[in-house]
Protein backbone atom coordinates (compact mmCIF):
# COMPACT_ATOMS: atom_id res chain seq x y z
CA UNK A 1 0.00 0.00 0.00
CA UNK A 2 1.16 3.90 -0.89
CA UNK A 3 1.79 4.94 2.60
CA UNK A 4 1.41 8.90 3.53
CA UNK A 5 3.12 9.79 6.43
CA UNK A 6 0.82 11.06 8.83
CA UNK A 7 -2.70 9.61 8.00
CA UNK A 8 -4.73 10.97 10.98
CA UNK A 9 -3.43 14.15 10.12
CA UNK A 10 -3.56 13.74 6.22
CA UNK A 11 -7.42 13.33 6.71
CA UNK A 12 -7.63 16.22 8.69
CA UNK A 13 -6.21 18.40 5.96
CA UNK A 14 -8.30 17.15 3.19
CA UNK A 15 -11.24 17.44 4.59
CA UNK A 16 -10.48 20.88 5.89
CA UNK A 17 -9.15 21.94 2.48
CA UNK A 18 -11.75 20.14 0.12
CA UNK A 19 -14.33 22.43 2.34
CA UNK A 20 -12.33 25.13 2.02
CA UNK A 21 -12.14 25.18 -1.43
CA UNK A 22 -15.71 24.17 -2.56
CA UNK A 23 -17.12 26.93 -1.10
CA UNK A 24 -14.42 29.86 -1.31
CA UNK A 25 -12.07 28.60 -3.96
CA UNK A 26 -9.28 29.31 -1.64
CA UNK A 27 -6.65 27.31 -2.86
CA UNK A 28 -2.74 27.90 -2.04
CA UNK A 29 -0.72 26.65 -4.95
CA UNK A 30 3.32 26.46 -4.70
CA UNK A 31 4.88 28.76 -7.05
CA UNK A 32 6.99 26.03 -9.11
CA UNK A 33 3.69 24.18 -10.02
CA UNK A 34 1.96 27.35 -12.43
CA UNK A 35 3.66 26.43 -15.37
CA UNK A 36 3.02 22.89 -14.97
CA UNK A 37 -0.90 23.77 -14.64
CA UNK A 38 -0.58 26.22 -17.60
CA UNK A 39 0.88 24.16 -20.06
CA UNK A 40 -1.65 21.48 -19.21
CA UNK A 41 -4.78 22.85 -19.75
CA UNK A 42 -2.85 24.62 -22.92
CA UNK A 43 -2.50 20.66 -23.80
CA UNK A 44 -5.87 20.07 -23.41
CA UNK A 45 -7.45 22.38 -25.69
CA UNK A 46 -8.49 25.17 -23.78
CA UNK A 47 -8.02 28.94 -24.39
CA UNK A 48 -5.11 30.62 -22.46
CA UNK A 49 -7.22 32.87 -20.72
CA UNK A 50 -8.94 29.62 -19.24
CA UNK A 51 -5.55 28.01 -18.87
CA UNK A 52 -3.93 31.06 -17.35
CA UNK A 53 -6.62 30.97 -14.42
CA UNK A 54 -5.99 27.27 -13.85
CA UNK A 55 -2.40 27.92 -13.07
CA UNK A 56 -3.38 30.72 -10.97
CA UNK A 57 -6.36 29.23 -9.04
CA UNK A 58 -5.49 25.42 -9.48
CA UNK A 59 -9.67 25.26 -11.08
CA UNK A 60 -11.03 24.91 -14.23
CA UNK A 61 -14.43 24.37 -15.85
CA UNK A 62 -14.68 21.64 -18.09
CA UNK A 63 -17.80 20.53 -20.25
CA UNK A 64 -19.05 17.94 -17.85
CA UNK A 65 -17.48 18.74 -14.15
CA UNK A 66 -14.96 21.67 -12.31
CA UNK A 67 -11.82 20.01 -11.84
CA UNK A 68 -9.93 21.28 -8.67
CA UNK A 69 -5.73 20.75 -8.12
CA UNK A 70 -5.17 20.33 -4.40
CA UNK A 71 -1.51 20.15 -2.91
CA UNK A 72 -1.74 18.78 0.02
CA UNK A 73 1.66 18.29 0.94
CA UNK A 74 4.76 20.08 -0.60
CA UNK A 75 7.58 18.02 1.39
CA UNK A 76 9.96 16.01 1.25
CA UNK A 77 7.92 15.66 -2.26
CA UNK A 78 4.69 16.83 -4.04
CA UNK A 79 1.44 15.07 -2.81
CA UNK A 80 -1.00 16.50 -5.53
CA UNK A 81 -5.09 15.28 -5.82
CA UNK A 82 -7.09 16.07 -8.31
CA UNK A 83 -11.00 16.33 -7.86
CA UNK A 84 -13.50 16.36 -10.06
CA UNK A 85 -17.37 18.11 -8.53
CA UNK A 86 -20.25 17.30 -10.20
CA UNK A 87 -23.50 17.75 -9.06
CA UNK A 88 -26.26 15.28 -9.49
CA UNK A 89 -28.78 15.74 -12.16
CA UNK A 90 -32.03 17.65 -11.22
CA UNK A 91 -35.07 15.60 -9.57
CA UNK A 92 -32.59 12.55 -10.19
CA UNK A 93 -33.31 10.44 -6.50
CA UNK A 94 -30.55 10.27 -4.57
CA UNK A 95 -30.51 6.41 -4.27
CA UNK A 96 -29.92 5.96 -7.92
CA UNK A 97 -27.43 8.86 -8.10
CA UNK A 98 -25.12 6.80 -4.97
CA UNK A 99 -26.24 3.60 -7.42
CA UNK A 100 -24.75 4.82 -10.56
CA UNK A 101 -21.65 6.46 -8.40
CA UNK A 102 -20.91 3.28 -6.95
CA UNK A 103 -21.19 1.27 -10.00
CA UNK A 104 -18.94 3.81 -12.29
CA UNK A 105 -15.97 2.79 -9.74
CA UNK A 106 -15.31 0.10 -11.20
CA UNK A 107 -14.49 1.66 -15.03
CA UNK A 108 -12.93 4.83 -12.95
CA UNK A 109 -10.52 2.90 -11.11
CA UNK A 110 -9.39 1.00 -14.60
CA UNK A 111 -9.19 3.66 -16.54
CA UNK A 112 -7.14 5.94 -14.47
CA UNK A 113 -6.95 4.74 -11.02
CA UNK A 114 -10.04 7.60 -9.92
CA UNK A 115 -12.83 7.21 -8.00
CA UNK A 116 -16.13 8.68 -7.55
CA UNK A 117 -17.31 9.46 -3.85
CA UNK A 118 -19.72 12.46 -2.38
CA UNK A 119 -19.64 15.51 -0.13
CA UNK A 120 -22.06 16.21 2.06
CA UNK A 121 -24.58 18.01 -0.25
CA UNK A 122 -24.62 15.00 -2.25
CA UNK A 123 -22.35 16.13 -5.10
CA UNK A 124 -20.16 14.14 -6.71
CA UNK A 125 -16.24 14.37 -5.88
CA UNK A 126 -14.16 12.37 -8.69
CA UNK A 127 -10.54 11.86 -6.98
CA UNK A 128 -7.41 10.52 -7.99
CA UNK A 129 -3.79 10.76 -6.62
CA UNK A 130 -1.35 11.93 -8.85
CA UNK A 131 1.83 9.81 -9.19
CA UNK A 132 4.72 12.08 -7.49
CA UNK A 133 6.45 12.65 -10.56
CA UNK A 134 3.64 14.33 -12.29
CA UNK A 135 4.74 18.09 -11.93
CA UNK A 136 6.88 17.43 -14.65
CA UNK A 137 4.90 15.94 -17.01
CA UNK A 138 1.92 18.63 -18.38
CA UNK A 139 1.15 15.84 -20.88
CA UNK A 140 -0.19 13.21 -18.11
CA UNK A 141 -2.10 16.10 -16.43
CA UNK A 142 -3.89 16.90 -19.41
CA UNK A 143 -4.80 13.12 -19.84
CA UNK A 144 -6.50 13.28 -16.65
CA UNK A 145 -8.51 16.05 -17.45
CA UNK A 146 -9.75 14.20 -20.09
CA UNK A 147 -10.47 11.35 -18.64
CA UNK A 148 -12.38 13.82 -15.50
CA UNK A 149 -14.28 14.83 -18.37
CA UNK A 150 -15.23 11.81 -20.05
CA UNK A 151 -16.08 9.50 -16.75
CA UNK A 152 -17.94 12.77 -15.89
CA UNK A 153 -19.82 13.29 -19.13
CA UNK A 154 -20.61 9.82 -19.65
CA UNK A 155 -22.47 8.92 -16.30
CA UNK A 156 -24.50 12.10 -16.77
CA UNK A 157 -25.55 11.43 -20.41
CA UNK A 158 -26.25 7.65 -19.10
CA UNK A 159 -28.63 9.30 -16.07
CA UNK A 160 -30.33 11.88 -17.95
CA UNK A 161 -31.89 8.94 -20.29
CA UNK A 162 -33.26 7.59 -16.96
CA UNK A 163 -36.66 8.27 -15.48
CA UNK A 164 -36.32 9.70 -12.32
CA UNK A 165 -38.73 7.83 -9.72
CA UNK A 166 -40.49 10.07 -7.82
CA UNK A 167 -39.86 8.07 -4.73
CA UNK A 168 -36.87 5.51 -4.12
CA UNK A 169 -36.97 2.53 -6.73
CA UNK A 170 -37.65 -1.04 -5.51
CA UNK A 171 -34.82 -2.30 -7.33
CA UNK A 172 -32.05 0.24 -8.19
CA UNK A 173 -30.07 -2.12 -10.25
CA UNK A 174 -33.44 -1.72 -12.75
CA UNK A 175 -32.40 1.76 -13.98
CA UNK A 176 -28.63 0.94 -14.11
CA UNK A 177 -26.22 -0.06 -16.59
CA UNK A 178 -25.17 -3.87 -16.43
CA UNK A 179 -21.84 -4.94 -14.06
CA UNK A 180 -18.99 -2.87 -15.79
CA UNK A 181 -17.03 -6.67 -15.39
CA UNK A 182 -17.58 -7.45 -19.20
CA UNK A 183 -16.04 -3.59 -20.44
CA UNK A 184 -13.04 -4.73 -17.37
CA UNK A 185 -12.35 -7.65 -19.33
CA UNK A 186 -12.36 -6.17 -22.74
CA UNK A 187 -10.09 -3.50 -21.52
CA UNK A 188 -7.68 -5.60 -19.99
CA UNK A 189 -7.79 -7.02 -23.78
CA UNK A 190 -6.57 -10.71 -22.33
CA UNK A 191 -2.96 -9.18 -21.63
CA UNK A 192 -1.09 -11.91 -19.51
CA UNK A 193 2.14 -10.00 -19.02
CA UNK A 194 1.16 -9.89 -15.66
CA UNK A 195 0.91 -13.59 -15.19
CA UNK A 196 4.46 -14.66 -14.63
CA UNK A 197 5.10 -12.00 -12.16
CA UNK A 198 1.90 -12.86 -10.07
CA UNK A 199 3.30 -15.97 -9.63
CA UNK A 200 6.57 -15.05 -8.41
CA UNK A 201 4.43 -12.81 -5.98
CA UNK A 202 3.01 -16.19 -4.74
CA UNK A 203 6.29 -17.66 -4.43
CA UNK A 204 7.11 -14.88 -1.99
CA UNK A 205 3.64 -15.24 0.05
CA UNK A 206 4.17 -18.62 0.68
CA UNK A 207 2.13 -21.87 0.60
CA UNK A 208 -1.19 -19.91 2.04
CA UNK A 209 -1.45 -17.70 -1.09
CA UNK A 210 -3.06 -20.04 -4.28
CA UNK A 211 -2.94 -18.70 -7.64
CA UNK A 212 -5.41 -19.67 -10.57
CA UNK A 213 -5.41 -18.40 -14.02
CA UNK A 214 -8.88 -17.46 -15.60
CA UNK A 215 -8.92 -17.14 -19.47
CA UNK A 216 -5.07 -16.39 -19.18
CA UNK A 217 -5.53 -13.08 -17.85
CA UNK A 218 -8.07 -13.01 -14.61
CA UNK A 219 -5.40 -14.19 -11.71
CA UNK A 220 -7.04 -14.95 -8.58
CA UNK A 221 -5.27 -14.93 -5.47
CA UNK A 222 -6.93 -17.09 -2.85
CA UNK A 223 -5.73 -16.51 0.92
CA UNK A 224 -7.32 -18.83 4.03
CA UNK A 225 -9.06 -14.93 4.88
CA UNK A 226 -9.95 -13.78 1.36
CA UNK A 227 -9.29 -14.10 -2.33
CA UNK A 228 -7.65 -10.99 -4.03
CA UNK A 229 -8.49 -10.66 -8.55
CA UNK A 230 -5.98 -9.06 -10.13
CA UNK A 231 -5.86 -7.74 -14.55
CA UNK A 232 -3.34 -6.42 -16.39
CA UNK A 233 -3.66 -3.38 -17.90
CA UNK A 234 -3.04 -2.97 -21.61
CA UNK A 235 -0.11 -0.67 -20.92
CA UNK A 236 1.55 -3.68 -19.30
CA UNK A 237 2.25 -1.84 -16.13
CA UNK A 238 -0.73 -0.87 -14.11
CA UNK A 239 -2.70 -3.94 -12.27
CA UNK A 240 -6.54 -3.20 -11.21
CA UNK A 241 -6.83 -5.05 -8.13
CA UNK A 242 -10.02 -5.74 -6.15
CA UNK A 243 -11.33 -8.47 -3.03
CA UNK A 244 -14.61 -8.50 -1.93
CA UNK A 245 -15.86 -7.25 1.43
CA UNK A 246 -18.99 -7.65 3.47
CA UNK A 247 -22.06 -8.32 2.27
CA UNK A 248 -23.81 -5.65 4.75
CA UNK A 249 -22.15 -3.08 1.98
CA UNK A 250 -24.57 -3.92 -0.42
CA UNK A 251 -27.12 -2.69 1.52
CA UNK A 252 -28.89 0.83 0.23
CA UNK A 253 -28.32 2.43 3.79
CA UNK A 254 -24.64 2.25 3.90
CA UNK A 255 -24.30 3.33 0.01
CA UNK A 256 -23.77 7.08 1.38
CA UNK A 257 -20.89 6.19 3.69
CA UNK A 258 -19.41 4.28 1.21
CA UNK A 259 -19.58 7.64 -0.84
CA UNK A 260 -18.29 9.76 1.75
CA UNK A 261 -15.49 7.27 2.54
CA UNK A 262 -14.16 6.85 -0.95
CA UNK A 263 -12.15 10.38 -0.91
CA UNK A 264 -10.69 10.22 2.19
CA UNK A 265 -9.42 6.66 1.04
CA UNK A 266 -8.43 7.13 -2.19
CA UNK A 267 -6.09 10.09 -0.76
CA UNK A 268 -4.55 7.73 2.27
CA UNK A 269 -4.32 4.65 0.54
CA UNK A 270 -5.47 4.87 -2.99
CA UNK A 271 -8.71 2.27 -2.83
CA UNK A 272 -12.11 2.76 -3.44
CA UNK A 273 -15.59 0.90 -2.75
CA UNK A 274 -17.45 -0.13 -6.16
CA UNK A 275 -20.58 -2.11 -6.68
CA UNK A 276 -21.63 -4.37 -8.88
CA UNK A 277 -23.90 -7.49 -9.41
CA UNK A 278 -21.92 -9.46 -6.84
CA UNK A 279 -21.74 -6.79 -4.10
CA UNK A 280 -19.44 -4.17 -3.06
CA UNK A 281 -16.02 -4.49 -3.96
CA UNK A 282 -12.34 -2.45 -2.11
CA UNK A 283 -10.66 -1.83 -5.81
CA UNK A 284 -7.10 -0.17 -6.03
CA UNK A 285 -4.90 0.63 -9.14
CA UNK A 286 -1.12 -0.12 -8.79
CA UNK A 287 2.01 1.09 -11.25
CA UNK A 288 3.66 -2.03 -11.02
CA UNK A 289 6.47 -0.82 -13.27
CA UNK A 290 9.56 -0.26 -10.72
CA UNK A 291 8.27 -2.93 -8.28
CA UNK A 292 9.62 -6.60 -7.92
CA UNK A 293 8.00 -9.34 -7.10
CA UNK A 294 8.19 -8.60 -2.64
CA UNK A 295 7.13 -4.71 -3.52
CA UNK A 296 4.10 -6.26 -4.75
CA UNK A 297 3.67 -8.94 -1.94
CA UNK A 298 4.38 -6.43 0.69
CA UNK A 299 1.94 -4.11 -0.86
CA UNK A 300 -0.76 -7.05 -1.25
CA UNK A 301 -0.71 -7.64 2.43
CA UNK A 302 -1.33 -4.05 3.25
CA UNK A 303 -4.19 -4.01 1.22
CA UNK A 304 -5.69 -7.17 2.20
CA UNK A 305 -5.07 -5.60 5.67
CA UNK A 306 -6.77 -2.40 4.83
CA UNK A 307 -9.93 -5.02 3.14
CA UNK A 308 -10.18 -7.26 6.28
CA UNK A 309 -10.70 -3.92 8.32
CA UNK A 310 -13.34 -2.73 6.37
CA UNK A 311 -15.30 -5.80 7.20
CA UNK A 312 -15.34 -5.49 10.82
CA UNK A 313 -18.36 -3.82 12.11
CA UNK A 314 -18.48 -0.94 13.98
CA UNK A 315 -18.64 -2.90 17.53
CA UNK A 316 -16.26 -5.27 16.34
CA UNK A 317 -13.67 -2.39 15.16
CA UNK A 318 -14.10 -0.60 18.67
CA UNK A 319 -13.27 -4.06 20.58
CA UNK A 320 -9.86 -4.15 18.07
CA UNK A 321 -8.27 -0.97 19.46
Amino acid sequence: MYRQPGNQALNSVLHQRHQSTAATWDNPLPPEAKEWLLQAALHYGVSHTQAARFAAEGRITLDALTVVMVCLRHEPVPFWLALGYLPPPGELHPTVWHHALLRSNDVAMAMNGSSFGIDNGGNAILTKPLPFDSPEDAGQLAACLNDFNTLASSLTDLLLELKPPAQPAASPAQHQPSSPDDRLMEQAMLKTWHVPLMTQVCEVLGPAARLSVYDGCLCAIDFPERQITLLGDGDERHLLIATAVSARFSEEKMHPELLRANSELMALSQCAFSLSSSGVSLLSRLDSQALNANDIAGWLADFMTLATACDLSPSAAATTR
